[in-house]
């Protein structure tokens, strides 16, 4: 089921904090804020697995509104979303940490409308 991103609107003269990936995408987020990642072929890992391989229902997909149309409007998205995908096929939850800062990133730079793009 489609879900709408949602955006805090503020005003123009007050700073807003930047978004985090719990406010991006929440269901990510909770997964991976695990100790662990799921074992290696197991059931969970299977599912996460093809999500993360559908662009829509992948981590970019997700804080899109589980919509793979940035695949074509974002660039840094779309590698971004193929990233994490190979970042969890190899297991490496560094590299996982990494694509989030990196995703989280560019998120509050280029599609966080209300973050103020000076600081």
């Amino acid at each position: 089921m489609p879900m709408k991103t949602q955006y805090t609107c503020v005003d123009e003269g007050e700073k807003q904090k930047p978004l985090n990936l719990n406010d991006i995408a929440p269901r990510w987020a909770k997964r991976l804020e695990q100790n662990k990642l799921p074992f290696p072929l197991s059931l969970t890992w299977l599912k996460w697995y093809f999500e993360l391989d559908s662009p829509s229902k992948c981590i970019v997909g997700e804080a899109h509104g589980y919509s793979a149309l940035y695949e074509k409007s974002c660039k840094e998205c779309d590698k971004l979303g193929w990233q994490f995908g190979n970042s969890f096929l190899m297991h490496s939850r560094l590299s996982l940490e990494r694509d989030v800062k990196i995703f989280v990133d560019h998120w509050n730079k280029r599609h966080n409308k209300y973050t103020d793009r000076q600081a």
